[in-house]
């Protein structure tokens, strides 16, 4: 090919190139749009229904502070609300990355249970501590129980993910000393 064709090429490869970049970032930036709404929608349904799991007997929810993350359950009794416990949503630190958590804490202060929102802990070790096995020895505990112990004395670490399940008592710790401090409305 002669210097001139080369060029030609070149700016012919450059142009169709730069096209398609375009049409891929159009055709990416539709789709984000269209599904972004679903997947927001989806979200949300995914945490009421988690908020509906660790506090069965709240009919409604609200937010007790400006973040959304401390919520009160309340039950229509006699004409009146009543409050029947509080919702905390809390992330901390894994082995692998965050932690999303939401605690369900009923009116005398215990917990009423545990679920792993999201999580990127490793796969077949520390990803356990999304297993009721592990979560599901939160469930009636109050604050001062909160401990890792021996068998029946206290909460039991998932065997070789130490990090992980730490992480998960000390935050679900600090989510009750917070509940304990907030008097809610």
């Amino acid at each position: 090919y002669s210097e001139e064709v080369r060029g030609v090429k070149i700016i012919d490869y450059a142009v169709k190139l730069t096209f398609l970049c375009i049409l891929s970032s159009a055709i990416l930036s539709f789709v984000y749009n269209k599904t972004m709404p679903e997947i927001e929608r989806q979200e949300r349904e995914k945490i009421m229904a988690a908020r509906k799991e660790l506090l069965p007997q709240a009919e409604t929810f609200e937010s007790a502070d400006d973040s959304g993350n401390f919520m009160l359950g309340f039950i229509e009794k006699a004409g009146r609300r009543e409050a029947v416990g509080k919702i905390v949503s809390f992330e901390t630190r894994g082995y692998a990355g965050p932690i999303k958590l939401m605690a369900g804490i009923n009116a005398e202060e215990k917990i009423t249970g545990v679920k792993v929102l999201q999580q990127s802990e490793t796969p077949g070790l520390g990803n356990r501590i999304s297993k009721n096995h592990f979560l599901g020895q939160f469930s009636g505990r109050g604050y001062d129980e909160l401990a890792f112990g021996a068998e029946g004395s206290g909460i039991q670490a998932i065997t070789g993910a130490t990090v992980s399940s730490r992480a998960v008592l000390y935050a679900v710790k600090q989510a009750m000393g917070r509940v304990q401090s907030h008097p809610g409305k």
